[in-house]
């Protein structure tokens, strides 16, 4: 399991502070924000945010009518999309303004939230999810305030992760149960708002030497929003690698994953797209999925995934008997599935009020040196039109979603939030705190967002702070990026 990143002030552990502290968002009027402003009159209101489906925890949602970046690692207000704004939860900011003058790197201001790109739900004002790397309990956020948002425990970790303890039984030895409740959270995927009282998700183990737990691979689970009723697992015959939810029917992706206690095999008769009630009963296989590979776990991933209902219509990515993947289209209402791109397609977000799809074109789950290329596409059908080719595509951590004028893209493991930096030079748009691409005019900007500081070398080389500044948000456009067969090549 790659180590979430969420830094966001690096600094040795010996720094001090004898000045203003990070702590104001305030300022970043004076920054110098680099990016394009023409074209941009019409997107400052959520009136302009792409409608999307709930299936997943989107890159852009909508909260209160303002346009919501999740970055992977942090919430960032991008209504005005000139002047981005953390949100801030309550109780973090509340200790840190009770403290004096000394506010120190490892304990910065503001305090974003965060949510897990794939380990969080979101409805109306209120969200549910896992708080960066405390793996086994989860939290509830109320939002209604976005710069003191109120994050509370929703469930203790025995609470969430009793009842997959008791289906792993005996299988897990001592030494592996303890670190369940650990493990659960971080590997859990696809968390879902079935639209009534409860959150669904699937589970994947990947960390593949915990091979006894092998038993719980893609199960289906669901548990309560108000926290009470503990957590409901299903029946062993639905097993799923990606599922959405509608009208009291749980959608999903059976990739045909068969453990006997000693080996892994696979069903290719039962791998395909499914649906069945919530409550578990009325399974129905809707069309069958042709698998590629034997017994290899990454070839199960990509067999069928990445589920999402937009209207009466599932999408979905599967295979066709290679190891190609494609996306298709199946009406809610039966018939055939339909192939909607002619490129394989690895990712991809639609549009529906631009009735467009965006898609980067490859093999789901990898991620090949030299990257892969965005394409736009009428919803409705007709030619793809290549945008850019970006080297970084880690389908694990990295996503995207359009609002307006931009196509927003969130990666938990390669943007770090917030910097401390002494000459704003350093910042370059390697490490970002995210990045989107303007669609009118083709270019591509990172968010800068960084704490200026005053260093004084002491006793033995250590570096103390000596003067902080405010905290400064702000969209560059990259300069000088590289281009490939006639596309720009961004990280």
């Amino acid at each position: 399991m790659k180590k979430r990143v969420f830094a966001l002030l690096l600094a040795a552990a010996a720094l001090t502070s004898s000045a203003t502290g990070c702590s104001s968002q305030g300022d970043t009027s004076d920054a110098g924000n680099t990016s394009p402003t023409e074209n941009n009159s019409d997107v400052t209101d959520s009136g302009d945010t792409a409608a999307v489906s709930d299936t997943q925890f989107s890159t852009i949602f909508t909260l209160d009518g303002k346009t919501i970046y999740n970055n992977g690692n942090a919430l960032i207000d991008v209504s005005d999309p000139d002047k981005p704004v953390f949100l801030n939860v309550k109780q973090e900011i509340a200790e840190e303004s009770s403290k004096s003058n000394a506010v120190t790197p490892a304990e910065p201001l503001p305090s974003p939230v965060a949510l897990e790109q794939y380990k969080s739900v979101l409805y109306g004002n209120e969200a549910i999810s896992t708080y960066r790397d405390e793996a086994g309990k989860l939290y509830h956020y109320d939002m209604t305030d976005q710069q003191a948002v109120v994050k509370e425990v929703l469930y203790e970790n025995g609470a969430w992760t009793s009842e997959l303890r008791k289906k792993l039984g005996a299988s897990v030895s001592d030494e592996d149960a303890e670190y369940v409740s650990d493990m659960v959270m971080l590997q859990s995927k696809g968390w879902t708002d079935g639209g009534d009282r409860y959150v669904y998700f699937y589970y994947v183990n990947t960390r593949e030497y915990y091979f006894s737990w092998s038993s719980v691979n893609y199960i289906v689970g669901r548990f309560a929003k108000d926290g009470k009723g503990g957590v409901e697992l299903m029946d062993d015959d639905i097993r799923a690698n990606g599922i959405a939810v509608k009208d009291g029917y749980i959608y999903y992706a059976d990739t045909g994953y068969v453990f006997d206690g000693q080996n892994i095999t696979v069903d290719k008769d039962r791998t395909g797209i499914y649906k069945v009630k919530t409550d578990g009963t009325d399974k129905e296989k809707l069309v069958s999925v042709k698998a590629w590979g034997e017994e290899d776990k990454y070839v199960l991933d990509n067999s069928a995934a990445r589920l999402e209902i937009i209207g009466d219509d599932l999408y979905y990515i599967a295979q066709d008997g290679g190891e190609e993947t494609y996306l298709y289209r199946l009406s809610l209402g039966g018939g055939d599935p339909v192939k909607v791109v002619e490129d394989s397609v690895s990712d991809y977000w639609i549009d529906t009020k631009a009735d467009t799809i965006f898609y980067f074109d490859g093999v789901m789950n990898v991620s090949p040196a030299d990257g892969k290329i965005l394409y736009s596409m009428p919803l409705s059908g007709g030619e793809s039109k290549a945008l850019f080719r970006k080297r970084r595509t880690d389908s694990y951590s990295m996503s995207f979603s359009t609002s307006g004028d931009y196509l927003y893209i969130s990666d938990i493991d390669n943007y770090i939030t917030i910097r401390m930096i002494e000459d704003v030079s350093e910042y370059d748009g390697i490490r970002p705190a995210g990045q989107r691409y303007n669609l009118k005019t083709g270019e591509m900007e990172y968010l800068r967002s960084y704490c200026p500081v005053k260093y004084e070398e002491g006793f033995l080389g250590v570096k103390t702070v000596v003067e902080m500044g405010s905290l400064v948000v702000e969209w560059v456009k990259y300069e000088d990026s590289p281009v490939e067969d006639g596309l720009t090549v961004y990280i």
